[in-house]
């Protein structure tokens, strides 16, 4: 045995790593400790009593003083770099910021240089492979050079039965060029290519080109040509404007050619078929007249409008089954000339001459006249829509009913104050509806047959009388007639309520002074009567006085005559 440093054979487990192996060799002069390493040996997991586990520390000098952990291997297999408690077989740490990616480089420049990593497991290989600059040859029959191209791939000997890339979280896979996410599966399974919000198993948000083959369906059918639909064979699904069209060159060299239906600013529908030599448009009006070629065609029989197209049998209306080509039978409530095939009395059919209607379980529901009036419940609209029966509108227990510039008609409507501005008081109203004369009346119906009216007696207003005392209410039709505002009448009414209101609270103020200024009035009245009777008793009084004072007066009279008398007599003696 050959040991370097300490051997310590003790019982005692050694208090800490030691050295058993150091290298040294001569530094930089004033570094001391400049280009030293060591080997430390430790026991770092007790097995047993009589056993432990060791692992191996390689330590190089980080600095002028300090010794760092390089790399530990410990008995166990595991490597660790940058770790001195690695958890696998290797295991390398840092917490720097920054890249922390280890490089497996190749740099040679030879035609078959590859730097790869091969993950084994039971036999089995994947690979991890960066083909050099120069690397030679192709993948497969593909023509795609492997050249400076990253794969990820199981070899053709003992390959991995098969390859699972993705996320074992509900999180979603994104493959990406540029930095950009081109193809996304989400948690769902759910795909989207050039979308990373996928609605359906496949969501496409841009063309899809085949280029062979064609699109298999549910039932098996593959569809290689423009799309052909439901009736007839080689009808087109929509009625109008097609949605392909089928069109057969008179050069021979472009064969069959299929049209794709866009639309551009213009007015103009494209019709571009990329197959060919050459990328070869052309272009036809709104109206469906031809206007022109793009590029690469001089003459052929796509010189046609759309609806010569369809005469020639080269593009085709939608057809219901028995009717011809560009037509569809009329049928009746009870079978419908366009029904579902597992509903047969519930479609469209054609009741009389520009006219549509919609039937559920063999009965007319909806119609839509020759003049565009819309029927629900009825046969007759008379209006632009006409429901025979109750009508619900808005959610729970609001809704709102507005004419077409959205002036409230009916209903629980939007009012909030945060919604409006130029806000001002509509001001006194009530000589204006004042002046509005309720009336009853009966429409003359007979001499306007196509107004629809009624025949009962009906009460309302007279439309030149409101304009004569509220002009802002009425309004007039296309055809000259006169029409009332009613919903916005109903404020001016609200307005002319608190206008007599404020009146009669008016009145009751003034009538309450009146009261007041009578009760004093009354008041005064009470006391002056009050004082005349005090006068005259005071009269009577007086008088009494008098009188007394008069007796009492001829009383004295009486005694001085009296003693006027005795002193005459006196005087006489």
């Amino acid at each position: 045995m050959i040991a370097f440093g300490s051997t310590n054979n003790g019982g005692a487990t050694p208090a800490a790593a030691e050295t058993v192996l150091s290298l040294k060799r001569s530094g930089v002069g004033g570094q001391s400790n400049d280009n030293n390493a060591q080997f430390l040996l430790s026991r770092y997991e007790v097995a047993a009593s009589y056993g432990a586990r060791t692992q191996l520390d390689l330590q190089l000098r980080h600095g002028d003083s300090d010794y760092g952990n390089a790399m530990t291997w410990k008995s166990n297999g595991n490597v660790g770099v940058g770790t001195t408690n690695p958890s696998s077989l290797l295991h390398v740490y840092t917490s720097t910021d920054g890249s922390s990616v280890p490089v497996l480089e190749n740099a040679s420049i030879g035609t078959s240089a590859v730097s790869a990593l091969s993950i084994k497991a039971n036999g089995s290989y994947g690979l991890f492979e960066m083909y050099g600059s120069n690397y030679s040859g192709n993948w497969g029959a593909s023509g795609v050079a492997r050249a400076n191209g990253f794969a990820i791939r199981t070899p053709a000997s003992s390959p991995a039965s098969y390859m699972f890339l993705g996320p074992s979280s509900p999180n979603p896979l994104y493959l990406a060029t540029n930095s950009l996410p081109r193809l996304t599966v989400d948690s769902s399974g759910n795909v989207g290519i050039g979308t990373t919000s996928s609605g359906a198993m496949l969501t496409v948000a841009g063309m899809i080109h085949s280029t062979s083959g064609g699109i298999k369906f549910p039932d098996g059918s593959i569809q290689t040509t423009a799309a052909t639909g439901g009736g007839s064979s080689g009808q087109s699904m929509i009625t109008g404007w097609p949605d392909a069209i089928k069109c057969v060159m008179s050069n021979p060299a472009y064969g069959d050619t299929y049209l794709v239906l866009g639309q551009v600013a213009g007015g103009y529908y494209y019709y571009h078929w990329p197959l060919q030599p050459a990328d070869v448009r052309v272009r036809y009006n709104s109206d469906g007249t031809f206007s022109g070629y793009q590029a690469g065609i001089t003459t052929s029989d796509c010189n046609k409008s759309i609806s010569q197209l369809n005469t020639d049998g080269q593009a085709y209306y939608f057809a219901n089954g028995g009717g011809s080509a560009g037509s569809m039978a009329d049928g009746t409530a009870g079978a419908p000339g366009l029904y579902f095939s597992s509903d047969t009395n519930t479609g469209f059919y054609r009741p009389t001459t520009d006219t549509l209607a919609i039937a559920t379980s063999g009965t007319e529901k909806v119609r839509v006249d020759a003049s565009g009036n819309v029927g629900i419940g009825t046969t007759g609209p008379a209006d632009k829509l006409h429901v025979a029966g109750d009508i619900r509108v808005g959610t729970g227990t609001t809704g709102c009913v507005k004419d077409a510039d959205g002036t409230v008609i009916a209903g629980t409507c939007s009012s909030d104050v945060r919604f409006k501005t130029d806000i001002e008081p509509l001001g006194s109203r009530l000589e204006q509806v004042s002046q509005l004369r309720p009336v009853t009346y009966k429409w003359r119906s007979e001499e306007f047959p196509d107004k629809q009216f009624g025949h009962e007696t009906e009460t309302g207003l007279i439309a030149q009388e409101v304009q004569q005392a509220i002009p802002e209410l009425v309004a007039t039709d296309e055809e000259g007639y006169l029409k009332v505002r009613f919903t916005e009448l109903n404020i001016y009414i609200l307005q002319a309520v608190k206008d007599l209101y404020n009146r009669i609270l008016g009145i009751e103020d003034h009538q309450a002074t009146q009261d007041r200024r009578i009760a004093n009035v009354e008041a005064a009245k009470a006391d002056k009567a009050e004082m005349e009777a005090q006068l005259k008793a005071k009269d009577q009084k007086i008088q009494k006085l008098e009188k007394d004072n008069a007796s009492k007066t001829k009383e004295l009279e009486d005694v001085k005559a009296r003693l006027d008398k005795i002193e005459k007599m006196l005087k006489s003696k």
